[in-house]
């Protein structure tokens, strides 16, 4: 599947460029394990870690179509606020970085195929 641009080619926000381009690049390739360096730990609210969740993804989707939908939503236009950065699709799919902390380090920290299972708003 060729992919576009992250962003939707807009300037994709300081201090998350780099993280998004590489987390792109990883969906492009359906690269499941690509993604876990750049995802928050643990990652979802059962407290899994990125390797879980990862694998778990596989399992579901061993065509790598959860990652064609998440490199999708990367190239939609990105909304920041103090939080990190939301990217949002028409469809609902839903991807999120949270911003770091002084502890905790920000990254990947929500990728939901239909925002009826996101706590994040669009």
């Amino acid at each position: 599947m060729p992919c576009g641009e992250p962003g939707g080619g807009a300037t994709l926000p300081a201090g998350y460029a780099d993280m998004i381009r590489a987390v792109h690049d990883a969906a492009c390739r359906r690269d499941h394990d690509g993604l876990v360096p750049f995802m928050t730990d643990p990652f979802d609210a059962a407290g899994r870690s990125p390797a879980e969740v990862v694998a778990a993804w596989r399992e579901a989707y061993p065509d790598g179509t959860d990652l064609a939908v998440l490199a999708a939503t990367l190239e939609t236009l990105p909304r920041s606020d103090q939080g990190g950065v939301v990217f949002c699709q028409p469809s609902g799919a839903i991807v999120a970085f949270a911003r770091g902390t002084h502890d905790r380090p920000g990254g990947l920290s929500e990728f939901s195929i239909t925002r009826y299972l996101s706590s994040t708003a669009c």
